[in-house]
């Protein structure tokens, strides 16, 4: 009887598809091939891993990495834990460590939307898009911000609403914090009112290195019903993560509120997409988008 590989060991009763082509693909080919030895493939993951903050992951690839590396003789510092410390402090300097007392790597993912008349002039909001979205290109904790609009009276991505819609990935809840607190926020706040901020807490992002060339971005909120196991939830919103990343988003976001129990999809799209339109999922024109970490 064969032995279930590690994916299927780890999450087939959850994603038996997923932890089938994990085994087949990761650990049955990419892992096996010889130009890096087995050690050095745990090493680079281990790296890769503390790099992304992808900690839910750690525990695993270390036990491999830490059965993978010989102890060597006495009084070498390459054992296991010595050389796995070092790189990991290695990886940290390179992500950014963040001041003591706060969370090194908290993303937050955030909306607010203003409802325009039905008559409402959407030129006056691609106007200001043009004039101000390059305001927050190198704005200090944000990882990107994509200025939305929905316009009911275009074709190319139906709505039944005029919108200013813009969407936010924060780095820190410091940056969001400074953001909220400063001039440009309040000087919003007296053009279109209070809004309401929507924040999630991310469990699954891929966001390409250059996003100026989106121009359609989807938004989609489902309730999380009561007992629902977030893990196993968790783990399908990675695989919908990368299944949308595989057809072409420039961006896709998983994300949840605890309070609210709400789940949100989020992708940037390089093309329109208004086949994707439905009854939970909102399409948006994207005029712009600042990405201080990438090249927008």
């Amino acid at each position: 009887m064969n032995t279930p590989g590690l994916g299927q060991q780890s999450f087939g009763d959850l994603a038996p598809k997923f932890a089938e082509l994990t085994d087949e693909v990761l650990f049955g080919d990419i892992w096996q091939r010889p130009q890096l030895s087995p050690r050095e493939r745990s090493l680079a993951t281990v790296a890769a891993l503390v790099a992304l903050n992808r900690h839910e992951q750690l525990p695993f690839h270390l036990a491999r990495a830490r059965q993978r590396h010989p102890a060597g003789r006495a009084g070498r510092t390459d054992h296991p834990p010595g050389l796995l410390r070092r790189l990991a402090l290695c990886s940290l300097r390179h992500r950014g460590v963040a001041p003591a007392g706060r969370s090194a790597h908290a993303m937050i993912a955030m909306q607010y939307s203003f409802t325009l008349p039905s008559d409402y002039d959407m030129k006056i909001i691609r106007r200001r898009i043009v004039e101000k979205g390059h305001l927050l290109d190198e704005f200090p904790g944000l990882h990107f911000k994509a200025y939305l609009f929905a316009d009911r009276a275009g074709a190319a991505l139906p709505s039944s609403e005029n919108l200013y819609a813009p969407f936010y990935l924060w780095q820190t809840s410091e940056g969001m914090s400074t953001f909220l607190a400063g001039a440009g926020f309040a000087a919003l706040t007296q053009s279109f009112g209070w809004p309401a901020v929507q924040t999630w807490v991310p469990w699954q992002t891929h966001v390409v290195a250059d996003l100026s060339a989106a121009t359609c971005a989807t938004r989609e909120l489902q309730p999380i019903a009561a007992h629902t196991s977030l893990a196993a939830l968790r783990q399908l919103e990675a695989e919908a993560v990368e299944k949308d990343v595989a057809s072409g988003a420039l961006a896709s976001i998983s994300a949840f509120n605890p309070t609210r129990w709400t789940l949100l999809r989020f992708r940037l799209w390089r093309e329109r997409r208004p086949e994707l339109a439905g009854d939970n999922r909102q399409l948006y024109h994207v005029g712009h988008v600042s990405h201080p970490d990438g090249h927008s």
